[in-house]
């Protein structure tokens, strides 16, 4: 299932990353990362976890992104692949 991301995401920022979950509902949660839409050049504060599981993932932002929609100039926001 995408993702898409509407607002901006800082990713394992340091004071508050933005942690995104997938659970089943009652169940287990499947996955826990952060996406950071930092563009280059790239600021390690906002280095995202995806494609790995927050906290163990140390990636620049936009890592594993099928499309910047910034670079379209549409806006900030930023459309992931889905899977693990």
């Amino acid at each position: 299932m995408p993702s898409v991301s509407t607002v901006t995401w800082d990713g394992n920022d340091t004071f508050s990353p933005d942690l995104w979950r997938l659970a089943v509902d009652g169940g287990p949660t499947l996955l826990e990362t952060t996406f950071s839409n930092d563009d280059f050049p790239f600021v390690p504060q906002f280095f995202q976890a995806w494609p790995q599981r927050f906290p163990l993932g140390s990636n620049p932002g936009l890592t594993g992104a099928a499309e910047n929609l910034r670079a379209t100039g549409i806006g900030p926001r930023t459309r992931h692949r889905g899977g693990a």
